[in-house]
């Protein structure tokens, strides 16, 4: 069907039959005039309106932001169109009082749509013996006439002063004419309202670098008839213009587009982000993070279907701005693009010069979003990743020399260095927290961590003494970091007691303390009911624990109960590992492979098992390559000597330390003559 301007006044969102489940406690309406509106006109418009929608109501020159008043909206509309009494009783029927014989049967009638197109219900035909049952029911009869109203009061607004376009309630059905139409007609509504940008620009420009605080968090009544003051309209404006941009941006979200509209994408970008609002510092699951994640999909849109080299050359057509607060977004992080440069610490020290005096203090936070997105340490991700450790923690290097780094940015940045193996560069970003944060626990430990590595155990100890003065009992950190320092000083004995003594006396038995205890255990060995005792219960934490922590306990278990002949044990708990896709340790596989050797009956079971992995983690397995020498060694047993020559190609391959004893190792002795397996070692 072939739709025409003719056919409808004005740019419509949201038109159509609104689907109940979408009616909730609250909505956001906007509408946008041909001309600016008189405050007679405001007047006019805001008593005019329909009464659920009308509880908000604030005012730009030629705008308003409207929409539903607290958390009430289903309320409000059975109000309005079922009489105060009906939600009276609803209110009993939901606090389970008792009704009195007068108000069972008293109602009023419903009332009369504008439109006359609706019959009088009467309330007897409501079913007021349960709350969710009666109050879905009013919705059902009293939304129609809501939308009916919306419908009407829109049309004759249109006749005192032209709209250009309006957005209605949330949650209407696609198949709306007019709604259809109103979608394909948003480039004219852009059009518009960025004329309104280009005409008032250096205004909304010296709000934002004079800094000017928002009156207050929410518009008060007597804004419902006069304008806006420019901090709180700029505010409103940008909720506008973002939604048109996200509504304009996702009907092409998968497409490429033309060179033309990249460009004017752009430009969009540069346009939002600049009026973000973001002049400050800022935490994470804030309006201002909203605001930047939110911003990034313009971007996203315009850069669909370019290659890595193709997005970095659009990027940085933008203002500096928003090229540091696109990659902050979870887009930029998706898309890697900040890490098509090889050395993005660089770049983003090139772009916070050029940023404006007045955005500046906001740049921390944003280079804070940036290295944690990194390393997924984010509200969105469950485990951190440590794949990108490096270039993050050179990140969290120029974030802790900013006046204004925060407790989170040194506790992870040194965690971070320690990850990317960079120890040195840790010390360094501890000790200029340390001397502000004088008593995070947190970042103490982190900071008594990197010295450990540094070998600096002088120092690491001087900090432990610092954490035991501001603890009032021993807590977790301090356990770990006691009894890896005597570990590393080969005390294993004292460590062992430190730790057995924490969980005695109620300790948490978390995979960072057991990691240490079985670490001890394997030069101290326990006895074999000690050994038994937590034999399920380590089992159980590791299958129950999706962090990192656990992959680095099960390496170490997997270790011990290897090494001390729980032979059954150590395969049952390795085939774990296959549920989690190969994705731990090598070292995990060599005892797998290790305990299988000394067990028949699961011989096929287990190279079955590895010889299906080998494809996809060939490389990872070679950094222990003594796994592929276990299964070479069991393929032996099985007599199926191309399997076992295989497994020694790729002993020879990833270079086994000890590749060049296995010409005379007792477990290939069935090999020895075999002209194939000689050939390995000439």
């Amino acid at each position: 069907m072939n739709l025409t301007t003719q056919q409808f006044p004005f740019i419509f969102l949201n038109h159509g039959e609104i689907n109940l489940e979408y009616v909730n406690k609250n909505t956001e309406c906007y509408i946008w005039f041909g001309r600016e509106v008189t405050a007679v006109e405001r007047k006019l418009i805001v008593e005019t309106c329909p009464p659920p929608l009308s509880g908000l109501f604030v005012w730009g020159e030629c705008f308003a932001y409207f929409g539903s008043g607290g958390d009430t909206y289903d309320f409000d509309i059975v109000e309005t169109y079922a009489g105060k009494k009906i939600c009276e009783k609803l209110n009993k029927i939901m606090m389970a009082e008792e009704f009195d014989e007068d108000e069972e049967n008293d109602y009023e009638p419903y009332m009369e749509d504008r439109s006359g197109s609706f019959p009088e219900i009467k309330m007897k035909s409501i079913d007021f013996s349960d709350f969710d049952n009666a109050f879905s029911d009013l919705l059902s009869v009293c939304v129609p006439r809501m939308s009916s109203d919306m419908d009407n009061w829109a049309k004759q607004i249109n006749q005192v002063i032209p709209v250009e376009f309006i957005k209605g309630p949330h949650g209407v059905e696609d198949e709306d004419d007019w709604n259809t139409w109103s979608f394909q007609q948003l480039d004219m509504a852009l059009n518009t309202i960025i004329g309104y940008i280009e005409k008032r620009k250096n205004d909304f420009s010296n709000v934002q670098q004079k800094n000017i605080p928002s009156e207050s968090n929410e518009p008060s009544n007597s804004y419902k008839l006069e304008l806006l003051p420019y901090s709180e309209r700029i505010r409103y404006f940008g909720y506008i213009f973002n939604d048109i941009i996200s509504k304009y941006s996702s009907q092409t979200e998968d497409k490429k587009i033309s060179a033309e509209e990249r460009e004017k994408r752009l430009k969009l970008a540069d346009l939002i982000y600049n009026l973000d609002e973001i002049t400050d510092s800022f935490d994470r699951l804030s309006i201002e993070e909203h605001n930047i994640q939110h911003n990034s999909h313009i971007i996203v849109s315009a850069l669909h279907g370019l290659s890595p080299q193709e997005r970095i050359s659009e990027i940085e057509k933008l203002h500096s701005y928003t090229q540091l607060a696109y990659y902050a977004s979870y887009d930029a992080l998706k898309a890697n693009d900040l890490l098509t440069y090889s050395n993005p610490k660089k770049i983003l020290e090139n772009l916070i010069e050029k940023i404006p005096v007045h955005r500046q203090k906001s740049v921390t936070s944003i280079l804070s979003m940036i290295a944690h997105n990194l390393i997924h340490v984010t509200p969105a991700y469950k485990i951190p990743d440590k794949k990108y450790s490096k270039e993050a923690s050179e990140i969290f290097t120029l974030i802790c020399n900013r006046k204004d780094a925060t407790e989170k940015d040194f506790i992870t940045g040194t965690v971070c260095c320690e990850w990317a193996n960079n120890p040195n560069q840790g010390t360094i970003i501890a000790e200029i927290g340390l001397r502000i944060y004088t008593k995070s626990k947190q970042l103490i430990h982190n900071s008594i961590s990197v010295y450990n590595l540094c070998n600096n155990h002088k120092r690491a100890n001087e900090l432990l003494a610092i954490y035991e003065s501001i603890l009032d009992k021993p807590d977790e950190n301090f356990i770990l970091n006691k009894s890896f320092n005597l570990i590393k000083t080969n005390e294993h004995k004292e460590a062992k007691e430190i730790l057995e003594k924490y969980l005695e006396q109620g300790g948490e038995k978390t995979p960072n303390i057991l990691v240490n205890l079985i670490y001890v255990w394997r030069n101290q060995i326990p006895d074999k009911s000690v050994l038994d005792k937590y034999l399920v219960e380590i089992t159980e934490l590791i299958k129950g624990n999706s962090s990192y922590q656990a992959d680095n306990l099960l390496e170490n278990f997997l270790g011990l109960t290897s090494s001390q002949g729980y032979n059954k044990e150590t395969i049952e708990l390795g085939d774990y590992l296959f549920e989690k896709n190969g994705n731990i340790p090598p070292n995990c596989w060599v005892n797998y492979t290790y305990a299988a050797f000394f067990m028949e009956e699961y011989h096929q079971k287990v190279v079955t098992k590895m010889d299906s992995l080998l494809p996809e983690l060939e490389n990872h397995l070679g950094k222990n390559p003594m796994s592929f020498a276990n299964l070479a060694c069991i393929y032996v047993k099985l007599k199926n000597k191309d399997r076992a020559i295989n497994y020694l190609k790729l002993c020879k391959k990833h270079k086994h330390p000890a590749f060049s004893t296995f010409i005379t190792d007792e477990d290939f002795k069935p090999l020895w003559k075999d002209a194939e397996f000689l050939k390995l070692f000439n």
